[in-house]
């Protein structure tokens, strides 16, 4: 066999350890589930009305709950402006949707509208009080 013949070899068994040594650390040692901070493990849908009358506040907290991992729909009353926002949660008794979103948004009121018919499972209802959102990171 000649030098190079080895050294492709080598090269191939070398690479095919490599693979399998890393698929077997995989197997045994998991990735850790994503943390508080990071994106959320199932996607939920939530819809985002803008009553306050502020332009430019529906899309930033559009954006704000995208990042963070949620499928959100926009919707904007201008004509309607509301002074406090609420959070709808659609999945009582279930009230982890709902803390999470008062949590990403600072959002304080939280109320539970049962509506197993609703696509959505939370709406965020913006008022004016939601003008700390658009500074927001």
């Amino acid at each position: 066999m000649s030098r190079w013949t080895q050294v492709g070899v080598g090269l191939f068994v070398f690479l095919v350890l490599a693979f399998l040594g890393l698929w077997l650390y995989r197997v045994f040692f998991p990735a850790p589930p994503p943390g508080p901070g990071g994106p959320l493990q199932e996607t939920h849908r939530v819809v985002v009305l803008n009553a306050s009358g502020i332009p430019r506040l529906g899309a930033r907290v559009e954006q704000s709950l995208r990042r963070v991992g949620y499928t959100v729909r926009l919707l904007t009353f201008p004509e309607d402006t509301l002074e406090t926002s609420v959070i709808l949660d659609h999945r009582y008794p279930d009230r982890l949707l709902g803390d999470q979103l008062q949590q990403v948004l600072k959002i304080p009121v939280v109320a539970f509208d049962p509506d197993p018919g609703n696509p959505a499972e939370a709406t965020v209802v913006l008022g004016r009080d939601a003008v700390h959102l658009l500074w927001q990171p």
